[in-house]
Parts: C-alpha cells; structure tokens; sequence
C-alpha cells in the first residue's frame, strides 16, 4: 500500500493536526524538539498510513537544525 501524501498537517486551533478527507483529526502534534516531531512523523506513517514531511516542521523546532561548521572541501569545484 503506497502511503497518502494529500494529507498533510494543518494548523489547526493553533496544533499543527493531520485530518483525513473528510476532516477527521488522526493526529496532534504537541512536542516541541526534533526527536518528538521524528516520533510524530513515525507514527502518522505507522497508524494511518500518512506521510508527513519535514516542509510542514514547525519554525521553531526547524530553527534548531545547524549545518556542519566547516565546508567538505572534496565537494568545492577547483580550477
């Protein structure tokens, strides 16, 4: 069975939810870190078969995602 990715979340009375066609609520999110919302991506999956992906991270769980601190030189364009 192929996942459904026209489910997406959300916000909804300030949650960030995932309905069903009709408008249903499957699920809430409520974490406020990384591993939570990894969870809560794992378990739409998992229960309802719904895909969610990282566009729909909240801000201020994305603004804790840092970048390496140095760039991989094997991958900088010489010449």
């Amino acid at each position: 069975m192929m996942p459904d990715a026209t489910n997406y979340p959300r916000v909804i009375d300030g949650a960030l939810r995932v309905t069903d066609e009709s408008g249903k609520i499957l699920s809430t999110f409520v974490g406020h870190d990384l591993p939570a919302w990894r969870r809560f991506q794992l378990d739409a999956i998992k229960n309802f078969n719904v895909v969610v992906t990282d566009s729909s991270m909240p801000a201020e769980i994305s603004r804790t995602i840092r970048g390496p601190d140095k760039r991989n030189d094997k991958f900088v364009a010489s010449g």
